[in-house]
């Protein structure tokens, strides 16, 4: 309901156009936020208390701004050992963040949702919006074929190609990342992963850390050169 909630707010027409056109990728940032905060420890963060989300969506606009919340993220993302600056690069024009107002009570939705990983098998996170991403590129034509794989037919080629621990996994044209994070589930391997949209590919970083993994490196280009 809160996912649902977040994407009805962000799908607004002035929210929409500050969010690259593609209300998913504010909704999966906010996930990212919350995920982290819940999970500092587990994740080995260690940052000012004020990041911590419950302080966060009170804080933004008032005493946290845009460059403070792009300084939080490119501190998370160095030490969680994501490489090219892609998630830095993508908060940096991401225009959601100037309507200070209107974010924080985005974050402020998101707020008493639990994201705290119980075990090293919960990915309640990961298979509701890969199940969310898949229902809402069916009903909008705009992103039908272009970045997402029908979290079905990822599960099922997670199947057909298990994959063991201690591996090398490349995906040059990884979109967001939903079969990529299918096959990361519940094994310990290295992902190699390339998209030509600078937006997929952060996205893309965002669901690998959902889907626990520790080593990977993505990239923001066109494979075919």
């Amino acid at each position: 309901v809160v996912i649902a909630n977040i994407y009805s707010e962000l799908s607004k027409w002035e929210l929409r156009r500050a969010t690259y056109d593609n209300p998913l990728t504010g909704l999966t940032f906010i996930m990212f936020l919350k995920f982290i905060s819940d999970n500092k420890t587990e994740l080995g963060l260690k940052y000012e208390e004020r990041y911590d989300y419950g302080f966060l969506s009170l804080l933004y606009g008032k005493e946290i701004h845009r460059n403070d919340l792009e300084a939080h993220v490119a501190d998370v993302e160095k030490k969680l050992k994501l490489e090219n600056d892609i998630l830095s690069a993508f908060v940096r024009s991401l225009e959601l963040l100037d309507m200070e107002q209107k974010f924080a009570e985005l974050l402020l939705l998101a707020k008493d949702l639990n994201l705290k990983k119980e075990q090293e098998s919960d990915f309640a996170l990961l298979d509701c919006l890969m199940k969310f991403i898949g229902q809402q590129s069916m009903k909008e034509i705009r992103f039908s074929g272009e970045a997402v794989t029908e979290t079905n037919l990822a599960r099922l080629m997670s199947l057909i190609a298990p994959t063991k621990n201690d591996i090398d996994v490349y995906d040059f044209a990884a979109g967001y990342g939903i079969i990529l994070a299918q096959l990361a589930k519940r094994k310990k391997i290295r992902v190699f992963a390339q998209d030509i949209n600078h937006v997929n590919a952060a996205i893309l970083s965002m669901m690998l850390i959902f889907a626990g993994v520790e080593a990977a490196n993505v990239h923001c280009g066109d494979s075919l050169r």
